[in-house]
């Protein structure tokens, strides 16, 4: 059986448009199982699973993730998740 490795995020909606949110999604090999534009808040909240994530237990509330994100000069791309506690 797979690990429950999920986690929350949010991207600012600008982010999500823009031609770098696919190669982060892909770093992340993130599966996605919910995702919503929160229109109030100019921001999209990404729901879903990545091996970069704690596992997550039965019944445990998902947990919410911030990213850092780093780019060599020779173009490659670093994705951190980090657990906001």
């Amino acid at each position: 059986m797979q690990e429950r490795r999920l986690g929350k995020f949010y991207a600012f909606e600008d982010f999500v448009k823009s031609d770098e949110m696919f190669p982060v999604l892909k770093e992340l090999e993130f599966v996605p199982w919910h995702v919503e534009f929160l229109l109030h808040r100019g921001e999209v909240e990404f729901i879903g699973y990545s091996p970069l994530f704690e596992i997550c237990e039965l019944g445990q509330v998902i947990p919410t993730y911030r990213m850092k994100i780093t780019k060599s000069e020779d173009g490659a791309l670093a994705v951190e998740a980090i657990i906001e506690k």
